[in-house]
């Protein structure tokens, strides 16, 4: 059967509070099954000096729970084959490179101070994109998630690229759907190879408690270490 291919374009909203021209920007992406108001409603109306994107992931889902039925977003899609895994989150990360230029042009924000914020999928979506551009970051934090440092090379010049970049990684020493001990490995051998990253456990399972965002902009702005 031939194959054909059919190009299409996806039109998301994405959520964005601005500030001070110059502020620091985060770019902040939900879980998996969430939506972009939800990681607005976990910032709050924390840190009004920085500028702060909400985009709402590209991938619709059903979402069931005994008698109702909602739809949630996912950011890329996993089969269990690695590299179509890591092909789906370059797909993605590239067109949020794409909001990520809009939301600098229509924040004014330092294109100099970009971070991501993510948890859970959003997390490993923040960490490839922290790997994979890192020339675009000032930094990285996830939430419930780990680095997955296997999409690195494991180069010296892939690591040195890193070296600029500040990490963050937070998680709740009772969750069960991402291990704490796995996220911690990777970061312990993050630090070894020269990166600067902050770990913070929380008594919690697997969520976003509000004083891990407040470590978060503690981090950001250089308080937390």
């Amino acid at each position: 059967m031939p194959r054909i291919d059919i190009p299409f374009t996806i039109d998301v909203p994405c959520r964005f509070r601005p500030a001070a021209p110059g502020a620091p920007l985060v770019l902040a992406l939900h879980g998996q099954g969430e939506s972009e108001g939800v990681m607005e409603e976990r910032v709050g109306d924390r840190a009004a000096d920085v500028a702060w994107a909400f985009p709402r992931a590209p991938y619709p889902e059903e979402r069931r729970r005994r008698e109702t039925i909602r739809i949630g977003y996912s950011w890329y899609q996993y089969t269990g084959d690695p590299d179509a895994f890591h092909e789906s989150l370059r797909i993605t990360g590239t067109w949020l490179l794409g909001v990520l230029d809009r939301m600098l042009e229509e924040t004014k924000a330092d294109p100099a101070r970009v971070h991501l914020l993510g948890f859970s999928q959003g997390g490993y979506l923040a960490g490839s994109m922290a790997f994979t551009w890192p020339e675009r970051f000032a930094g990285c934090a996830i939430l419930g998630a780990r680095y997955k440092t296997e999409l690195l090379d494991g180069s010296r010049s892939s690591l040195h690229a890193l070296r600029p970049l500040r990490f963050f990684g937070g998680h709740g020493t009772r969750d069960r759907a991402v291990k704490p001990a796995p996220s911690l490995e990777r970061e312990e051998g993050m630090r070894a190879a020269g990166l600067d990253v902050t770990h913070r456990e929380y008594a919690t399972g697997h969520r976003v408690l509000p004083e891990m965002i407040d470590d978060v902009i503690g981090w950001l702005r250089g308080k937390c270490q």
